[in-house]
């Protein structure tokens, strides 16, 4: 996030388990970021001239490699954003699988378009344009930057990755893996650049766009410099997604799946259930559910193989979510589960940053839980008296993401689904990524889509 961002004053390892700080990195200088920006340029041009296949065989070595050091980079994943090493583990492997699908697929999905149009011939062509700027964040620091790189990899496109300031080795360590894969000539790099130094990035003539995940205010603002170069750019925002359960769902289902959605990653994901909306019919009966499956979740030391839930990645970041809460809850939400001595003032018992679930009713129309994403396990309750009410609800939000439906009855989830503004809705689970599945926003979650087809031709 751009506000996060400002905040930083290097690029550092920070282990959220106990604040201690392990390792710091300066700002690439004016000087290297110009030297990272020429050996984007000529790698571009080595790269196009590169034959589908060719690419296919890299895309298809970075992914075996990165297979291989799984538990590597997975356990700096753990030491520096909190994340549970099984989980690390399960993103590597999600990661080296994109590199084999677009490999495998990309060229079917480049083939050229006939058009019938009373020519001779007619036909649209898919290529290449340049460098892209990639800005990324923390919560899936390997996955996320490469959902957004690997299809461009495969057009023939090259990436410069600048990721969040408080991921540096697990970036280094993607560098080289893909380096080590064949992409050490300027296809795809690493820069610790300074938010103030985006503008610059943004701005020279070699990068021709830009792709930012992170908040809908780093979005207008990433989006705001793009305009004013005339650089394409895809922008995968803030999210705050409903999950509807509806009076013939399975409640137990609903229920596991919900709070695993919910909590994994320690609920610091975009599009995690974030606003549960529930028919009256079946409320009680799923808030005793939900509260029955938070015994499931143990808490502690992210390399610990019994733990499933790490440390919030800032304590900022906690210290945010914990004022969300506090305002919420001062507007009138009720407090149906969770420990509620977490939300004071006073600095936490734990030097880590631990945040436990809280799950909250009758919650304002206007707080912050209804208005605005909440990036941590909080579960947001509302009631609704029949499907249309719950579209209602869901469709109040300024997000539109993913989201979830839970229903026995497909063809009614299905029209339930079809009438909420979102990027995407999964039914009877929860929301997820897939490299075939177009995925993105709508309203302030953004525009432009990755993976898929659409994904790999965004900057064709």
């Amino acid at each position: 996030e751009m506000k996060a961002l400002s905040k930083a004053s290097r690029f550092a390892t920070i282990n959220p388990l106990n604040n201690k700080l392990i390792k710091e990195f300066d700002f690439a200088t004016p000087k290297e970021i110009e030297q990272k920006l020429a050996k984007m340029s000529s790698g571009y041009q080595l790269h196009k001239s590169r034959s589908l296949e060719e690419r296919a065989q890299i895309l298809e070595k970075c992914g075996d490699i990165l297979e291989q050091r799984a538990e590597e980079i997975g356990r700096m994943i753990s030491i520096e954003m909190g994340k549970p090493l099984a989980s690390a583990m399960g993103e590597m492997k999600k990661s080296a699988n994109h590199f084999r699908y677009f490999a495998k697929n990309g060229k079917s999905m480049l083939e050229p378009t006939i058009i019938e149009a009373g020519y001779k011939r007619s036909y649209v062509l898919y290529q290449p344009m340049g460098p892209i700027y990639n800005i990324m964040p923390w919560n899936f620091p390997i996955w996320l930057p490469l959902k957004a790189c690997v299809p461009n990899l495969m057009l023939g496109n090259t990436a410069l990755l600048k990721p969040s300031p408080n991921m540096p080795q697990a970036s280094l360590m993607l560098e080289k893996a893909l380096h080590d894969g064949g992409l050490n000539n300027g296809e795809f790099e690493v820069i610790f650049a300074d938010v103030d130094q985006t503008e610059t990035i943004i701005g020279d003539d070699s990068i021709i766009g830009v792709t930012l995940t992170g908040s809908s205010a780093a979005g207008k603002s990433i989006a705001a410099i793009a305009g004013k170069y005339l650089k394409k750019c895809v922008m995968e925002l803030g999210g705050s997604d409903a999950f509807v359960v509806l009076d013939d769902a399975d409640i137990k289902k609903a229920a596991k799946l919900g709070a695993l959605g919910r909590i994994q990653n320690t609920g610091q994901v975009c599009i995690a259930s974030k606003r549960f909306i529930v028919l009256d019919k079946v409320y009680d009966a799923f808030v005793e559910a939900l509260k029955a499956e938070m015994e499931n979740f143990k808490f502690g030391d992210p390399l610990d193989p019994n733990v499933n839930v790490g440390p919030m990645a800032r304590r900022d970041l906690m210290d945010e979510l914990k004022g969300q809460i506090n305002t919420t809850i001062s507007m009138g939400a009720n407090v149906l589960y969770g420990n509620t001595n977490q939300l004071k003032e006073d600095p936490p018992s734990s030097e880590g940053n631990f945040f436990t679930p809280i799950i909250l009713d009758n919650i304002p129309a206007e707080s912050p839980c209804t208005k605005e994403e909440i990036f941590g396990p909080v579960f947001s309750l509302f009631r609704a008296k029949n499907d249309k009410e719950a579209i209602k609800i869901a469709n109040s939000s300024i997000y539109g993401l993913g989201g979830a439906i839970f229903s026995e009855n497909e063809l009614r989830a299905s029209k339930v689904a079809a009438a909420i503004d979102t990027g995407s809705i999964w039914i009877n689970t929860f929301n997820q990524t897939d490299s075939r599945l177009p995925f993105g926003g709508t309203k302030q979650s953004g525009f432009g889509r990755e993976c898929g087809v659409p994904g790999i031709k965004e900057f064709a």
